[in-house]
């Protein structure tokens, strides 16, 4: 019997999480119960509502319920991230608990991954987002498999399952602010996609704002690309060019030097400024990872599962 984990993250979704585990009830008694052992496990990412109070309720229930709760909010894939991390199983689900990413789908994914596939995600088709949204998600995936170091896989997101030794990847890094699905191109292995719509909220709002997608971009460029670095060297030959130019201009015309000294100025200072802004951003992400943190910290007084080591009786 193989053992499979669902993780579910949550952050004040005490509107959803009823709903939610009605609907996967129902996908688990579709799945083979002599061959899977299923646990539902819900990262509680220290939320401020009754989210906590519901699931325990959950708990009490049903036996298949598991929690973790983060000492804060350490984000979104941090939270997928100690999920990943914390549960021993032979294969691992990630779903969000809003239902726009519908479990049922649990049963196609299992399908590709008996077939042969390491992971298997959903591709979401005919979002329901609005017209800007959706051009600004196409630029930034294709950006990223333009410029990426390795495989892009595009409109991939957490959503899906993979086998144990993909998570062994994912849990091994040290990344301070992990972008999972680039991390997952970078593993390899058998990647499948299964098309999916994405629904509507089932109820409650999204955590998701315009700042939280910045950011979370931004993670994306730093986790799957180094070319920002690097266009700075690529770059370097052509200002040269345009600054010897400039000086052949302000030799042979007097009169137009004080233009060319502003347009020489201007030229260096955007190399410049661009040079540094982009060797800044890597090396605080560097900074960040060399100190050497945890990446997350869970609450255990506030966790049904104990520790990895505590269940395995190492208590070092």
């Amino acid at each position: 019997m193989q053992e499979l984990a669902v993780i579910c993250p949550v952050y004040n979704e005490e509107a959803s999480v009823d709903f939610f585990v009605e609907r996967f009830q129902k996908v688990l008694a579709q799945v083979d119960a002599a061959r899977y052992r299923v646990r539902l496990v819900f990262t509680n990412n220290r939320s401020t509502d009754r989210t906590l109070e519901k699931i325990r309720a959950l708990k009490a229930r049903f036996d298949w319920i598991d929690y973790l709760t983060l000492s804060r909010n350490h984000g979104y894939q941090l939270s997928v991230l100690s999920g990943l991390t914390s549960i021993d199983a032979d294969l691992y689900m990630v779903c969000d608990c809003d239902c726009e990413d519908p479990p049922e789908l649990l049963l196609s994914f299992l399908e590709r991954i008996e077939s042969g596939a390491d992971v298997a995600y959903g591709i979401r088709t005919d979002r329901p987002d609005p017209w800007l949204m959706l051009k600004c998600r196409l630029f930034f995936y294709q950006l990223l498999k333009a410029l990426g170091d390795f495989r892009i896989i595009p409109y991939m997101a957490e959503f899906g399952m993979m086998a144990r030794r993909v998570r062994d990847v994912l849990v091994g890094g040290n990344n301070s602010f992990p972008f999972l699905r680039a991390e997952i191109g970078f593993c390899g292995f058998r990647i499948e996609g299964i098309p999916y719509r994405r629904e509507t909220r089932a109820s409650g709002r999204s955590n998701y704002n315009f700042w939280g997608n910045f950011r979370f971009a931004v993670a994306g460029i730093l986790s799957s690309t180094t070319f920002p670095l690097r266009a700075t060297f690529y770059a370097l030959p052509v200002t040269i060019l345009l600054n010897i130019l400039l000086l052949l201009l302000g030799v042979a015309s007097v009169l137009a030097f004080p233009v060319i000294a502003t347009l020489f100025l201007f030229v260096n200072g955007c190399y410049a400024s661009f040079a540094l802004a982009f060797m800044a951003i890597y090396l605080a992400r560097t900074y960040q990872n060399g100190l050497g943190r945890p990446r997350f910290i869970i609450d255990r007084a506030l966790s049904s599962l104990p520790a990895l080591s505590e269940r395995s009786g190492d208590k070092r």
